[in-house]
């Protein structure tokens, strides 16, 4: 199986938003992910570097590596790598089948909830014709004065109408979330512990950043978080 860059894209998706996963699962499996070299299908970094590139202790990187591969997402050769190290093997086609339930649980989300009866399509057979009498019977009806005009015309219902303001704050958030995952899209490891990192406080200034000019929501995220460009 040719594996490109989607594939890695996709898996890193699909390892975020699968539950029954534990945070230290997660973040050991992007780190697999990212370590997997297309072109030679290699994948055996250190139960050591792994722990060090995540500040985690080797015992925790070495049960979340039993775990992703009971729940097979990843296969693991014991000591079938290079210098001795364990080599993982992504299990592409099980994380492509996530992937995909996933777009079936989301599209059938969108679905309008229509009620699944049919509507009557004429009289009922022991329903009788009758002949409309109200414009006949409405001229001799007395009122002491006409009704007044907001009694006979029927209150027309009241939608909240979005504000200017409020659509350009979405249309800002939306283009520093495009940025942002443009720039690290390769990296899904650094995205999603980007991610992770951007709280509420910062998510505002950067909509307000990118309110001001076009590419300053990113460029606000990186200089907090002290990322390089």
């Amino acid at each position: 199986m040719t594996v490109n860059a989607l594939d890695t894209l996709l898996a890193a998706k699909v390892i975020n938003i699968m539950p029954g996963l534990r945070p230290s699962d997660r973040k050991v499996a992007l780190a697999l992910i990212e370590h997997f070299n297309r072109k030679t299908g290699r994948c055996d970094p250190g139960i050591q570097r792994i722990a060090s590139l995540l500040d985690c202790c080797t015992r925790t990187v070495i049960r979340a590596t039993n775990r992703l591969e009971k729940l097979g997402l990843f296969e693991k050769d014991r000591h079938g790598g290079y210098s001795n190290r364990n080599r993982y093997r992504p299990n592409w086609k099980r994380l492509a089948e996530h992937e995909a339930a996933w777009k079936s649980k989301l599209h059938r989300s969108r679905r309008s909830k229509v009620s699944p009866e049919t509507r009557q399509a004429g009289h009922l057979e022991s329903d009788s014709a009758v002949t409309q009498t109200c414009s006949r019977i409405l001229p001799k009806q007395t009122y002491s004065r006409s009704p007044a005009r907001e009694e006979r015309m029927p209150q027309r219902s009241k939608l909240p109408i979005p504000r200017a303001a409020d659509a350009a704050r979405t249309e800002a958030e939306r283009r520093w979330s495009n940025d942002l995952l443009e720039v690290y899209a390769g990296r899904p490891v650094t995205y999603a512990e980007i991610v992770d990192a951007i709280d509420v406080g910062l998510s505002a200034a950067a909509t307000e950043a990118e309110l001001s000019q076009h590419g300053a929501g990113l460029r606000l995220i990186q200089r907090r978080l002290k990322l390089q460009d």
